[in-house]
């Protein structure tokens, strides 16, 4: 799927060499996802209750039950810390000292995550 979405982004700049600037961005960070290797949690949930929600169209999970891979979903963050300090060497240490905190603090990533998904 990542190889299939990199393939396009010439052939968009070619279209409209304007968007350059931001396809390279997602180009790099479709590279940072790519390598990327997500376990995914194992739930269990009765059966009748699943069907249920699909049924009425109701998310199976909660937001604050979602699973996530909270290793991996840390690592990505990281990623893309060093990746946006990289580029913007202006923020370079702000994002060095966001790194070096979330590394201290593992629950620093959780906290973050489950504000955004609250």
């Amino acid at each position: 799927m990542f190889e299939e979405l990199q393939e396009q982004i010439p052939h968009l700049i070619n279209k409209n060499p304007n968007s350059k600037e931001v396809l390279e961005a997602y180009e790099a960070i479709l590279g940072i996802c790519r390598d990327a290797k997500p376990v995914l949690p194992e739930t269990s949930m009765d059966q009748s209750l699943v069907r249920l929600k699909q049924e009425e169209g109701f998310p199976l999970f909660s937001r604050e039950d979602l699973p996530l891979d909270m290793e991996c979903a840390s690592d990505l963050l990281v990623a893309f810390f060093m990746h946006l300090g990289e580029r913007q060497p202006h923020m370079k240490k702000a994002f060095e000292k966001a790194i070096q905190e979330l590394r201290q603090d593992e629950s620093l990533a959780q906290k973050l995550f489950s504000s955004v998904l609250a």
